[in-house]
């Protein structure tokens, strides 16, 4: 369990804090289904006191599918699923039921999950603490036992004694916190003030469970606590309930996946999910926590991450904080956090750093691009009056098309590449030139190479430069014939460095080597002769003629750093 996953709903922490519970190991492949009913009372402490009271009641089916030389698989899902807060009833959460596999050791550990789709960290660790009721030892010792065992949290010692026909287990302390997910903020330490767990084997797996728990979570201020207060029971029923679980194969590909009910908030609910999350992030520190853990507490506050807009702009938060929220905002990917960070990028009251790090984070995911998303985005290419600077300008276009690159391809991807083509046809200025070409380079597409040709051969050694390093990024055949061209006709310093880093990602012919080292040796640039030495490094099918070009560069070069980086290159190839 982690604070964050806590603070998003009361359940997450009764399905993880209660951790490890079970029977004895099933002795053939069994189907069974239980009453399960969790009470809550948790007491949260930050400057005020809050306090929750929560009730989960469902009914469990489990269902054994295989057993192997380690222990036992078995599908675990939830049905009729009801919850109350503070009294009032909860909505449908569907994630809690969904059905899912696990392993169990014959020692009674739970060691593996498999789940039909891919699920956030959170959503995993409330399906896992659904297991972790059903992991104990299955030694059944007159003698009181010590167990080390793992769950949601991390790793625990527990304590079992055996007083037929119960098992009695007592978690004692956790060892670490090595799977909560943010564990360094605000959380710093889970103690167990109480624990008891009455545990009722039987031939299939348990035939019921009384347990009752207190674990206090204090965060590293001191001024943070938590406390959980739990008891819960786990019954058998006589007959099997209607579980999807029950007529489900052992091939986890084959099982349904979460769909998730779109929601339409009232003002009323928007109001109060942007008050809540404003109230966290008062006490949050952002930089310290994981970006991942970080993305999914953003997650919960989807419908109203547009309040970040003015604290981000006001200056709120940390610069570390804000490379933090940022990375989690690319990471999350959600249409709100893509139409926050475009709203950054689109105005110069931001800080430029903050502008540069919106789209960054906008190139890193990859889900479609919307209607709405890429038509901001073409209206971004097409201005002519930028709020920024030019280097702001050509960042924004380059970016363009990475994000055309990395995001699954639709109709609204090509809609943006096309633009890109038809901006740079009509464009004059050399610079934009430029950043277009090396945009087209950063879509990775094949098909823009005759453009690319074009811009290999005009005024500007600027646009010449990226139109090899585009080339370069692109790849195939065609473009190794354009790049080997300008090596032979190219002039430019500057174009020699783009083009000797692009011809290091093709394998070089001798001639092509030879020039390369000849061009090298000759230029007043330190940096043109280091992308000439990564580039020869890398031709590891000619590596005699290579090795000879770089022991005789080394004689002339006066960089100690280059020096160094041809050396390193010699023993690489001499393996």
């Amino acid at each position: 369990m982690s604070f964050l996953s806590a603070s998003r709903t009361v359940v997450g922490c009764c399905l993880l804090i209660v951790g490890s519970f079970g029977a004895s190991a099933a002795s053939q492949q069994c189907k069974q289904s239980y009453s399960l009913e969790i009470k809550t009372h948790t007491q949260f402490s930050f400057g005020q006191s809050n306090r929750s009271y929560h009730i989960l009641r469902a009914n469990m089916a489990l269902k054994q599918f295989a057993a192997s030389d380690t222990g036992s698989w078995f599908g675990l899902q939830l049905t009729e699923v009801e919850q109350k807060l503070d009294n009032q009833i909860l909505q449908q959460e569907p994630i809690l039921s969904l059905p899912f596999k696990f392993h169990r050791t014959h020692s009674g550990q739970i060691d593996q999950f498999q789940f039909s789709q891919n699920l956030t960290k959170e959503q995993q660790d409330r399906l896992k603490g659904l297991a972790f009721y059903l992991q104990f030892t299955d030694k059944k010792s007159q003698q009181q036992l010590s167990v080390q065992e793992v769950d949601t949290i991390g790793e625990l010692t527990a304590e079992y004694s055996w007083q037929a026909p119960v098992l009695i287990k007592r978690k004692q302390a956790y060892i670490n916190l090595a799977n909560a997910s943010t564990v360094s903020q605000p959380i710093e330490k889970f103690e167990v003030i109480k624990s008891k767990h009455q545990i009722t084997p039987d031939d299939c797996l348990v035939e019921r469970i009384l347990g009752s728990e207190t674990l206090l979570a204090t965060g590293k201020n001191k001024q943070l606590s938590m406390q959980t207060q739990q008891t819960y029971r786990l019954f058998k029923l006589e007959k099997l309930t209607n579980a999807d679980l029950f007529f489900l194969t052992a091939d986890i590909n084959t099982w349904p996946k979460l769909v998730e009910p779109e929601k339409h908030l009232t003002t009323d609910e928007l109001a109060k999910l942007r008050k809540q999350m404003l109230s966290q992030l008062e006490y949050l520190d952002l930089s310290q926590i994981d970006t991942a853990d970080l993305a999914n507490w953003l997650l919960q506050f989807d419908p109203v991450l547009d309040s970040l807009h003015q604290l981000i702009m006001e200056q709120k938060f940390s610069d570390a904080a804000n490379m933090r929220l940022f990375n989690a905002l690319g990471l999350l990917d959600s249409v709100n956090s893509q139409a926050l960070l475009i709203g950054i990028i689109e105005m110069d009251l931001f800080s430029e750093n903050n502008r540069f790090r919106a789209l960054r984070a906008l190139s890193q995911g990859q889900k479609a691009l919307t209607a709405d998303i890429t038509e901001r985005l073409v209206v971004l290419l097409g201005e002519q009056d930028f709020a920024g600077s030019e280097a702001m300008h050509g960042a924004t276009i380059m970016t363009l098309g990475a994000l055309v690159a990395r995001r699954q391809n639709n109709e609204h991807s090509q809609i943006l590449e096309t633009a890109l083509t038809n901006k740079l046809a009509g464009e004059t200025n050399s610079r934009k030139q430029a950043a277009l070409v090396a945009s087209l380079g950063n879509t990775a597409n094949e098909k823009h190479t005759d453009t690319l040709a074009k811009y290999t051969q005009v005024q500007s050694d600027h646009v010449r430069a990226n139109a090899a390093f585009s080339l370069g990024q692109i790849g195939g055949e065609k473009a190794h014939n354009l790049l080997s061209g300008m090596l032979q006709a190219e002039s430019s310093d500057r174009v020699h460095k783009a083009l000797f880093s692009a011809l290091g990602n093709f394998s070089m012919n001798s001639a092509e080597i030879d020039k390369v080292s000849e061009l090298a040796v000759n230029s007043s640039s330190e940096q043109t002769r280091a992308a000439a030495i990564k580039a020869l490094a890398k031709q590891t099918q000619q590596k005699q003629q290579v090795t000879t070009h770089l022991k005789q560069m080394m004689k002339s070069e006066k960089s100690r750093k280059n020096f160094a980086l041809a050396a390193k290159s010699l023993v690489a190839l001499d393996k």
